[in-house]
C-alpha cells in the first residue's frame, strides 16, 4: 500500500493542534496495521517532519510524537539505521534547540541495538554535539544517549574511544550515570527465610541483572 508522503508531511506542518493530533493518531494506526508495507511513504522524511514539530513545545503534541515514532520503530516501518541517520541529522543541523534535544531523547528511548551503527553514524556526531552545542540541555541529552550506548555495548572499543576524547568532567558524569543505571538494572528475585528464630539470624537475597534495552 502506497501512501503519499507529500500529503502526510503537509498535514504535519499544520499549526492546528487538533488536526495535528488526529494526523499523529492516524499515522500510529497505519503503522500498527500495515507494518513494513508503510515503508512506501518514505519514513525518513515523515520522521524528520515529526521531529521538527517538537519546536512548538506543546506537551500533548510532544507526547503523541514520541508515541508515534515508537510505533513506527516497533512495527519496523522505519529501520534503525534510517531513524539514527534522521535523528543525528536533526541533532546536528536544526536551528531549534528543543528539536535537537528531543531528537536525541527520542532516539535514546527506542528499543534498538546501537552496536552496529555507532561508528560514523553516531560516534563523531555525538562527540561534536557534547563539545560544541551551545545549549546545555542538548549536550546533556547527547551525554545520556552516549551513556545508554556504553551500557548496551559493553567494552566496545569505538565507544570508549569517543568517551576518552571528552572533557574529564563529562567522563566522570558518564561513569556516574552508568553506575546508577546498573543499580537500576538489578531486580530482587529471591529472599530466603531467616536462618533460625533467634535474636541473631540472617536472610539471603539475590539480585538478577535486567536485560538492557
Amino acid at each position: 500500500m502506497c501512501i503519499r508522503d507529500s500529503i502526510l508531511c503537509t498535514l504535519l506542518e499544520d499549526n492546528n493542534t487538533f488536526l495535528e493530533l488526529e494526523v499523529l493518531k492516524a499515522l500510529q494506526l497505519l503503522a500498527s496495521l500495515l507494518n513494513k508495507d508503510i515503508q512506501n511513504y518514505r519514513p525518513k522524511q515523515v520522521v524528520g517532519k515529526l521531529l521538527d514539530r517538537f519546536k512548538e513545545n506543546k506537551t500533548v503534541i510532544s507526547a503523541q510524537i514520541e508515541a508515534t515514532i515508537a510505533e513506527l520503530v516497533t512495527n519496523q516501518c522505519i529501520l534503525p539505521e534510517a531513524l539514527i541517520d534522521t535523528v543525528m541529522q536533526k541533532a546536528g543541523s536544526s536551528r531549534h534547540p528543543r528539536v535537537r534535544q528531543m531528537a536525541l531523547q527520542v532516539l535514546a528511548s527506542q528499543n534498538i541495538s546501537f552496536a552496529h551503527f555507532f561508528g560514523a553514524a553516531i560516534g563523531p556526531k555525538l562527540l561534536n554535539t557534547i563539545k560544541k552545542d551551545p545549549v546545555a540541555g542538548v549536550r546533556d541529552a547527547a551525554v545520556a544517549l552516549l551513556t545508554k550506548i556504553r551500557l548496551q555495548c559493553a567494552d566496545n572499543a569505538e565507544v570508549e574511544k569517543v568517551i576518552a576524547k571528552l572533557p574529564k568532567a563529562r567522563i566522570q558524569e558518564i561513569n556516574a550515570q552508568a553506575e546508577a543505571q546498573k543499580e537500576k538494572n538489578l531486580s530482587l528475585i529471591h529472599i530466603s527465610e531467616p536462618t533460625r528464630p533467634l535474636y541473631i539470624s540472617y536472610a539471603v537475597f539475590c539480585l538478577k541483572k535486567k536485560k538492557n534495552k
